[in-house]
């Protein structure tokens, strides 16, 4: 007997109450102004969209792509095992970056983000610091814009 083909369950959701923990294996989660709670979202191979972030933020993907678009109001705990993690992050903010990637690619594409003598790895206070931005992935691609 053959199996159905199941298609990748995906998440969407503008301001969710407080405390959205959404899990996929391989679907997409796509979370906007996320409340004044920690957020914990998990996926697989599928990619994750968080914009408006206004608290505690920590996600994980395995192969997946994961791009936050959102000043740091609390701390961030941002990890990948192979996939992409894109922060695009405003023109002017605080926090304490903490970056790094065991064997992938380090990218920083902004001004206020010197080039650093370790090109895997970069601590950095910006703006006299803030909350704690850690990402990191072992085999993936971290890019700061």
């Amino acid at each position: 007997k053959e199996k159905p083909n199941k298609k990748p369950a995906n998440i969407a959701a503008t301001r969710p109450q407080q405390g959205p923990r959404p899990q996929t294996a391989d679907g997409d989660i796509t979370l906007t102004v996320v409340g004044p709670s920690t957020a914990k979202i998990t996926t697989g191979s599928g990619r994750i969209e968080v914009a408006g972030a206004q608290s505690t933020l920590e996600a994980s993907t395995q192969s997946g792509e994961l791009q936050i678009k959102a000043e740091p109001h609390g701390d961030w705990l941002l990890n990948s095992i192979s996939g992409t993690l894109r922060l695009d992050l405003p023109p002017v903010f605080k926090a304490n970056l903490d970056a790094s990637t065991d064997s992938g690619t380090l990218q920083l594409d902004r001004d206020d983000l010197p080039t650093q003598p370790n090109p895997r790895h970069v601590i950095q206070k910006i703006n006299a610091g803030g909350p704690n931005i850690h990402a990191h992935t072992d085999t993936g691609k971290i890019v700061i814009r």
